[in-house]
Order: structure tokens, then sequence, then C-alpha cells
């Protein structure tokens, strides 16, 4: 194990016990005034890295060949190598220092510099939480304690400051009225209050109270009690599963339970146990047309069979029937003990999937042919019948417009029956259709004479015509031609003076032409 030693002095190898001489020693006021890996202790460098001082081998073997080193606080003391052992030789005084550099005689006085200036004599500083100035001989640093109730305080200029809880007095120190929490003021000293040593403290029962400094500490609940606020409460361990106790009445006691006797449906199967009886086993537990259901420590009467419903007295008779019927619509119901019955359905109604669905009878003819049906809940209405059919009793015939209603279409037309309506004919031979779809009567003379033969007389008639006589100037032949009559022939002097002259159908009178020639006398012609 290394241990510190001071910048500037001697360091011995233990291994070998060779000396090792440093340059020289540094004093200082911070780590950083060090070389590196160095620190400051006591305003002189140090290092943990060389091994022991020689003062901390007094008595250890060494090597005759070394004559002395130096030893001890201030290297004053000198060690010398006798008989393989290390042993004092002597002390050097307050203006000398053990010298082992490099060049010097080995372990001898020699005059050295002062730790510290005579101007730190009044100079303190702090280190390790202590207060320290600069020894009377200047070579090292001593404690410089500070009153109580103060600690030291600073660097460079340390200073006495009233301790956490304190102030300064007029006596020139620290003292305080009134302690922390925790601490009482006894011989003008705060000092620490056993909160534990009154009936356990705050912690109050079941629960173990720890005294410290300026304080206490309360452990956990004892078993069977746990924290609720500041306090240990009983915990009822019977809340929780029972406390364990099967089929057992648990009782509650402070810091644990134990198991009573048997619970209210239970029957003892060993002084710690006890065992569900089942009450449904016997004459189904009382529960008359209803299930049993067994519970752990008693029985329930469940839902009722089918056909019960509950009530103040158990399972009754359910009347299915009065409620929402069970057989649906149109169809009767009829309740029986536990049970009911369906009748048939309702007229108008036929059974399909365990219902009673409307029957159409339209679907089915109810109102015969030729006649509208119109289906209802349950029945059926039929209306008029047809167009062109009759209703006979509760059977639509077929009516003959023709003969129920005479000229329905109208003049010189024929009508015939056909089904469920009439057929009206063209206008009859004779007739034709004018505008307002009238048959009127044709007049065939006005077209070729209506075909009778050439001066024939042509007379219309209502649907036909007539050939009379021969026209006016004519007369007819043994063969019935109409031939034309010479009436200039036949009648002589018809035209008087004048000359007549014979056209078809009719005559003609004329002047006759004189033809007058100079020298020749006028001359009549025809």
């Amino acid at each position: 194990m290394f241990q510190k030693l001071l910048f500037g002095y001697v360091a011995l190898l233990a291994a070998s016990c060779n000396i090792v001489p440093p340059e020289g020693m540094l004093r200082c006021e911070s780590d950083g005034q060090c070389p590196a890996g160095w620190s400051c202790s006591d305003r002189l460098c140090y290092s943990e890295a060389l091994p022991l001082l020689p003062n901390q081998l007094l008595g250890e073997d060494c090597d005759a060949a070394l004559d002395k080193t130096c030893s001890g606080d201030g290297f004053r003391d000198k060690l010398v190598c006798l008989e393989g052992r290390w042993q004092f030789n002597g002390t050097c005084d307050g203006t000398t220092r053990c010298d082992m550099r490099e060049g010097s005689t080995q372990g001898t006085c020699q005059s050295i510099a002062p730790l510290c200036a005579a101007d730190d004599a009044e100079r303190r500083f702090c280190e390790g939480g202590l207060r320290k100035r600069c020894s009377a001989d200047q070579l090292s640093y001593e404690e410089d304690a500070c009153p109580e109730h103060t600690h030291c305080e600073g660097a460079a200029a340390a200073s006495c400051a009233c301790d956490t809880g304190y102030e300064p007095d007029d006596a020139g120190g620290c003292s305080k009225d009134e302690c922390p929490a925790g601490y009482a003021l006894i011989d003008e000293t705060c000092r620490d209050i056993d909160e534990c040593a009154t009936q356990n403290g705050p912690c109050g029962a079941h629960r173990a109270c720890s005294n410290s400094d300026g304080g206490f500490e309360c452990g956990v609940c004892d078993s069977g009690y746990q924290l609720r606020g500041d306090s240990c409460a009983d915990i009822d361990e019977c809340a929780q599963g029972n406390g364990g106790c099967k089929g057992r009445v648990c009782v509650n006691e402070p810091g644990g339970s134990h198991c009573g006797d048997c619970s209210t449906g239970y029957d003892p199967v060993s002084d710690t146990e006890c065992r569900d009886r089942d009450e449904c086993e016997t004459n189904n537990g009382g529960c008359e047309n209803g299930e049993c259901v067994n519970t752990d420590g008693g029985y329930a009467c469940g839902s009722c069979r089918a056909g019960y419903m509950q009530s103040d007295a158990g399972c009754v008779d359910l009347d299915e029937c009065a409620q929402a019927s069970p057989c649906g619509q149109h169809r009767s119901c009829m309740n029986l003990v536990g049970s009911y019955s369906c009748g048939d359905c309702d007229t108008g109604y036929a059974l399909a999937a365990a219902e009673c669905t409307d029957v159409d009878e339209c679907a089915a003819g109810s109102c015969g042919p030729h006649r509208a049906c119109e289906n209802t809940d349950g029945g059926h209405n039929c209306g008029a019948c047809d167009a062109g059919y009759a209703l006979s009793g509760e059977i639509c015939l077929e009516v003959d417009e023709c003969s129920e209603t005479p000229g329905i279409c109208g003049a010189h037309r024929s009508c015939s029956n056909v089904e469920a309506s009439y057929s009206c004919s063209p206008c009859l031979t004779g007739y034709q259709e004018d505008a307002s779809g009238v048959c009127v009567d044709i007049d065939e003379c006005a077209t070729n004479n209506g075909d009778c033969a050439l001066h024939r007389v042509c007379t219309n008639t209502d649907g036909s015509r007539t050939c009379d006589g021969c026209e006016s100037g004519y007369r007819a032949d043994g063969t019935g031609t109409c031939v034309d009559i010479n009436e200039c022939a036949e009648q002589p002097g018809i035209c008087e003076d004048l000359i007549c002259v014979n056209t078809t159908g009719a005559y003609r009178c004329r002047v006759p032409i004189v033809i007058c020639k100079p020298g020749v006398p006028c001359e009549s012609r025809n």
C-alpha cells in the first residue's frame, strides 16, 4: 500500500530500499499548483504514487549498504541501518532538516527553508473541515480548533461560523434559544430526543419504533396488522377468503383469526373443515315444479320448469294463453296444467310452418271467373263482373249485347256477339260511313248511272237503286234496249215552218238556210 510523501524530500522504494531523490520542495495553496497527479495538503505537494515513508520502516529489515535515511514528520529524525534493521540515529534541530537530496551525505542535517512564512502566523485556512494555521517554527501547520457550535468556513482567510440552528451571542460564541425538531436543549446543548422511549413514540402500538439522530423511524406493522393512515390497524382476515376457513365461521381477533363452528348449510368433515350440504338431494329442496340449484352453504329454487312461473307460493301453472299467445294469431289457445294446446286456424287462415297465415281465396277462384276478387286478412271481397258479363246469382254470365241492346251498332250495320263483348260489322251494302262514323245511303245513280243500261232512268233508293224506263227521247225495242226516237219522222210538222232536225234523245227546229247568188234565184236548203 502506498502512502502520501511530502514532495521535496526523500522517497524510498520499499522493495529494494533504493533512495529516489526528488528535485526539491514545492509549496502550494491548491492542487493546481502541484505537478500532475499530486495533491496539495498542509500547503505542501504530496503524491500517493511513491512508496512508504522511512519512519514506517522502523524495525523493518534493511540493506547495510544504505547508511542513513530520513524519517518522521518534518523529516527531523534520522534512521541508520544497524544489524540489518532500521533504527533512530539522532534528530535535526529546528533550523535544519534531514536532507537526502542528490549529492549530499545520506541522512544529514541541512539548513532548510521554512514551510510557511512569518506573515502566515495569523493566517488560517480550512482543510478537511478543520481550521489550521502555521506553527511557531514555521515548519508545519497545526490545528487551530473552532469554538463549540462553530465550524471552519472559507479558504485562504478561514473563519469560524456558527453551526446550523445557532446564532452569534454577546460572549463571542454561538448559542441558541430553541433546538431543531427532534432535539432538546440540555446544559446549553441541543441533544437528540429519543421519541421511541415513551409509549413506542409516534409509531403507536403493533409497530417497531427506531430512534435516530433528530428523529425516528417506524417499522412495518406487526403480523396481523396493516398501516391505515399513521397507525397499524387489525387486519380482518375473515374478510379475505373467510380467513381460510372452509365451511366454518371465521372469527376475527386482534392480530389474527380462528375458525369456529360450521356455517349454516355445511356438515362437519373434520375439526378444521366443513363440507357443503346438497339440499337438492332431498325432495328437490322443496322446489316444486322448479329447478333446485345447490349453492355454497345453501340452495336456491331456480327457474321454474316449462309451463310454470315463479310466485310467492313457488312455481305455479303458467297460463300461456293469457299472455302473448304461444299459438300465434288467428288460432285458439287452450291452457293446460304445465302446458297449453293450440286449436285449428280461424276461418280464412291455414297452418303453415306452425303459424296460421292468411288464405288467398282469390287465388283459389272463390269469386268465380269474370269477376274481380280482393283478398283480405282472413277473407275476401268479390267485386263487379268484368265488362261484358252480368251477375246472375253469384255467377258472372256473358251478356248478349246485340239482343239486350238492339241498334247498339247503329243503323245499317249488323251486330255480332263475341266473348265478353260484341262486334259491329261495316256498313251494309248500299251504305257508307261518313266522317262521323254513321252509315249513310250510297247514291249509286251518281256513279256510272248506277250501272243501268244506256239511256235508262236510274232511281236511287235507300240502300240501293232501280233501273226504270228509257229516258225521254228513247224507247225500248224488242230486246229492251233504249233506242232514240226520231221525233221529226214520227211527228211531221212538229216544227211547223221550221226545219226539224233529229238529235240523240231529242230534236231541234232550225231556220232553213237560203243561198242567194247573183243572177240566180235564192235557194232554200235544209
